[in-house]
């Protein structure tokens, strides 16, 4: 997609619709490619894309591959323009604060991501199908500009072995954070209508 604005205040939100099929993916090699990219948003160095996903003005989601080659849960790094560098730090559905299950199951699951402005300190939360399930508060939460394209089901360097290689939908960004009650609406419109509560652009 074109370069897409937002979060230059601080406020955003991402939501999108995805659904993973049970079988493994053909011709990928999980111990070689560990993760599946469902949306990237900054620019990746041909050499050096799996440091420059922790760069300040990144946008990366993805779901780490089982050995048996299915996704296990959400992962997102966000690097807000003011932040440093930092390969420790994501959220992530497995953290045991949503036990969600598997991807990899066929159905369709809504993913949001939105900012905490009013948090001190301010990040973002992740919702799967509208329930809280991972929080960052270390980094995310300032004003954000990544930049160039928006890959969708691919890391920004295209390297074909992190396609993600299901289907996705719906796929919505907000100038706004988004609140918890808007988390739920979007879900069960499975991502459709925008949130009807927000007042941000979408």
């Amino acid at each position: 997609l074109p370069d897409v604005e937002y979060g230059s205040s601080g406020e955003w939100a991402i939501s999108m619709m995805v659904r993973a099929t049970a079988e493994q993916e053909l011709g990928i090699d999980p111990s070689l490619s560990p993760f599946a990219y469902f949306l990237s948003h900054g620019s990746l160095g041909a050499d050096s894309a799996t440091q420059d996903v922790f760069m300040p003005n990144h946008i990366n989601v993805l779901a780490k591959r089982s050995d048996a080659g299915q996704l296990d849960g959400f992962r997102v790094v966000v690097r807000s323009k003011s932040d440093g560098f930092d390969s420790s730090e994501f959220a992530d559905t497995n953290n045991g604060m949503g036990q969600h299950e598997p991807l990899s199951d066929g159905a369709w699951h809504h993913l949001l991501l939105t900012t905490t402005p009013s948090d001190e300190p301010a990040g973002f939360d992740l919702y799967v199908d509208g329930t809280l399930a991972s929080v960052e508060r270390n980094y995310g939460g300032g004003p954000i500009d990544p930049g160039g394209s928006v890959f969708l089901c691919a890391r920004a360097d295209v390297e074909g072995a992190r396609f993600f290689t299901g289907r996705m939908a719906r796929v919505a960004f907000f100038d706004t954070s988004l609140t918890a009650e808007q988390a739920v609406v979007l879900s069960e419109n499975r991502g459709a209508g925008g949130a009807s509560a927000s007042t941000g652009d979408e």
